[in-house]
């Protein structure tokens, strides 16, 4: 009997091939959650800067408002308006003010819209202002 030490060649192409296969499934996997987490961090992203605009605008007086709605920006600016040039691929838009009636009050809203420009994504964020 002659007594065989090691692996076939047969035997080490199917070893190749199935480490080969696990390792391009666990590499799709990594990609896959990859590109989410980053969709999420864009995501929260613009809605910190729509919620920084929006409480902004929220604390001037609504004769400011009215003459200074609307308005687009790309990249976002700062209050004392200095460009935020890490923030250059999102664009916010502005609505100008639009009347409303709420329990016989009278208001206005205006509605900001942040569009992150690479991926498409929107988030818009309504502001009441009562007079």
């Amino acid at each position: 009997m002659v007594q065989k030490n090691g692996f076939s060649l047969l035997e080490m192409v199917f070893a190749i091939v199935i480490v080969s296969l696990g390792a391009a499934t666990l590499a799709s996997s990594i990609f896959k959650t990859v590109q989410h987490s980053h969709d999420l961090l864009v995501q929260q992203e613009a809605l910190n800067i729509a919620q920084a605009y929006t409480e902004y605008l929220l604390q001037q007086p609504l004769a400011t408002l009215s003459t200074s709605l609307p308005f687009t920006q790309s990249p976002p600016r700062t209050a004392q308006n200095v460009n935020i040039d890490a923030l250059a691929a999102y664009q916010i838009s502005v609505s100008a003010l639009i009347p409303i009636t709420l329990n016989g009050q009278t208001g206005w809203k205006f509605i900001v819209n942040v569009q992150h420009r690479p991926t498409a994504l929107q988030v818009n964020l309504t502001g009441y202002q009562w007079s």
